[in-house]
């Protein structure tokens, strides 16, 4: 099984090279996949004690979003650049996997059977369970789905504990998650991986967790997880800005 895992294009068509145009290719977005208009979506201005001030483009910090003409844009977007692009690079559409992240406002749910745009799922592709969960931990609350850690936690339930793979916008705390001179990763989905002294390991059965969110910080980190059933290696996947080809054989799980 060939993955290609994408994350944080921001508006840029995912390259697909010539060896992995096929219908059995996997294609994972996980979120942060469409572009942002700031020119005709946002108000710009500054925030004082809960109250907004429109300013000028200097305080781009701080803004209203035009969260309706953003969607707008962005549905455009899909249809007349993705959706050709995935065609003319011959992707099965049942094998396309995509999440929203904060940047993403529209729904990739119209567009795509594998898709989520809001909480949690489980979902199998070509034998393999996915877990699909979106959120980021809260930074400046003006952009989509951020939330308190604890929601992150609740909707995790709603996946199966079984899973192969997990695909999240937000990374796991401590794992490949500085943005912005913070960390900016999920204590919940570490909880749900490692275990923790008040929770038991959630996902049984977990090889490989595939995110983005925080710039810089791609790449693969291999981590040891110690179960009563014996110990797993689990692969954390940060693919933000960049493009990480993951081959999976599940036979020797």
């Amino acid at each position: 099984m060939n993955i290609l895992h994408f994350s944080d294009t921001h508006g840029k068509l995912p390259q697909i090279p010539k060896k992995w145009r096929n219908g059995d290719t996997i294609i994972v977005l996980s979120g942060d996949i469409c572009d942002n208009y700031p020119e005709e979506t946002f108000t710009p201005g500054y925030m004082y004690n809960g109250n907004f001030t429109s300013s000028n483009w200097h305080m781009w910090n701080f803004r209203l979003i035009n969260t309706v003409l953003e969607k707008e844009l962005q549905e455009g977007w899909i249809q007349t650049k993705l959706i050709p692009h995935l065609n003319d690079n011959k992707i099965n559409f049942d094998n396309v996997i995509i999440l929203k992240g904060n940047h993403d406002f529209c729904s990739f749910e119209k567009f795509f059977n594998n898709a989520l745009d809001l909480g949690a799922k489980t979902i199998t592709v070509q034998g393999v369970k996915f877990g699909l969960l979106t959120g980021v931990t809260k930074y400046v609350g003006e952009w989509n789905d951020e939330v308190d850690d604890s929601v992150i936690g609740e909707r995790i339930k709603q996946i199966d504990k079984d899973i192969h793979i997990l695909v999240s916008h937000a990374p796991p705390y401590g794992i490949r998650d500085m943005g912005y001179g913070n960390r900016i990763g999920s204590n919940e989905i570490v909880k749900a991986i490692f275990g923790h002294y008040d929770k038991a390991i959630y996902f049984t059965n977990i090889r490989y967790h595939l995110f983005g969110h925080a710039h810089g910080q791609h790449g693969v980190d291999k981590k040891e997880v110690s179960a009563v059933t014996g110990t797993r290696i689990v692969k954390f996947v940060n693919a933000a800005q960049n493009r990480m080809n993951i081959d999976i054989d599940p036979e020797k799980w």
